[in-house]
């Protein structure tokens, strides 16, 4: 059978002992309907898995792809994909008279197929402060209004982030659309993260401390929130907010500090605290007192510190005043 999707192909060897008498070969789609996106992780519950409408909208331009799939695993020989194909046949029909093991059901780990985009670009190192945007939202072109002129590349930037791009790319363009894809998903986030959705995602990050943690000292390790100072792109990199004093600060890595705020918007940390309120922390009303040999600094010595600076200030003036007129 030819390979219609670059994709690794997926066997069902229980099917060994069964009157079939051969391996079912499954195109990727119907392994995410069967294990799901993330199989190692079942609490996702059925978010964890793809509408199979939208894995069929891959296929479109193979009508009888599924049909002829079933009619071929009926009277072909088996399809092998990999180049550890054979050895792993050879050791299925060792293990057909024992006990078969749930590890057999499938071809492997997660590192035997290409990951989802979205998969891929949350668990590269330096993204942990993105949440991951539901590909509902994402095919929704509502929610992408005004996106395709700030965004080059636009069209196959999109198709790559929902992984429906078939079109083969050169390396440089290749390159450019991955760029564009992250970008475009960046500005997707600053939009997803402020809808109810998007808002309980970044709530379990929160109560993680994914953020990081306040380093003022009396704030007692207070979470934080991350905040753009722009709502523009290529502005200003992003910050993290700390509720109880009220102020911002640069993330700790170099990698965090250089995504752009844009990402996350001017909005989001107090949207945040206007749906969930009872996150909010108290104010400190705590204040750090400086002091000599453990005698506080009285208030007339900053009244003097001020009084010598303008004393300063004024001569610096009357300086320059006097040299500006005997020049003339």
């Amino acid at each position: 059978m030819p390979a219609l999707y670059p994709r690794k192909a997926v066997k069902c060897a229980f099917l060994l002992g069964s009157s079939f008498g051969k391996d079912l070969t499954f195109p990727r789609c119907l392994r995410a309907r069967l294990r799901g996106r993330k199989p190692r992780e079942p609490w996702r519950g059925a978010s964890n898995f793809r509408p199979l409408s939208q894995e069929l909208e891959k296929y479109s331009n193979f009508p009888s792809y599924y049909s002829d799939t079933l009619d071929n695993s009926a009277r072909n020989p088996i399809v092998i994909d990999d180049d550890e194909g054979i050895e792993n046949v050879q050791e299925h029909e060792q293990d057909l008279n024992g006990d078969v093991k749930m590890d057999d059901l499938t071809s492997g780990s997660d590192s035997d197929y290409t990951k989802y985009w979205i998969d891929w670009f949350l668990s590269t190192k330096g993204n942990e402060y993105f949440c991951e945007v539901d590909e509902e939202y994402i095919l929704d072109r509502f929610n992408l209004t005004g996106l395709n002129s700030e965004v080059q590349h636009y069209a196959q930037a999109l198709d790559l982030i929902t992984d429906s791009l078939e079109e083969e790319l050169d390396d440089e363009m290749r390159e450019a659309v991955e760029k564009s894809a992250r970008h475009l998903y960046g500005l997707i986030h600053a939009r997803f993260i402020i809808t109810s959705r998007g808002l309980a995602k970044m709530l379990e990050k929160y109560k993680k401390a994914d953020f990081g943690r306040c380093p003022r000292v009396l704030c007692n390790n207070q979470q934080l929130l991350p905040v753009g100072l722009s709502d523009q792109p290529y502005t200003k990199s992003v910050k993290l907010y700390c509720p109880r004093c009220e102020d911002i600060y640069n993330p700790k890595s170099t990698r965090h500090a250089s995504i752009d705020g844009a990402y996350y918007g001017t909005t989001f940390p107090h949207m945040f605290f206007q749906v969930y309120p009872h996150l909010l922390p108290l104010k400190s009303n705590e204040r750090y007192v400086p002091k000599i040999f453990g005698f506080k600094i009285h208030d007339i010595a900053k009244q003097h510190r001020w009084q010598d600076q303008q004393r300063e200030e004024q001569q610096r003036r009357i300086t320059t005043g006097n040299e500006g007129n005997n020049n003339t």
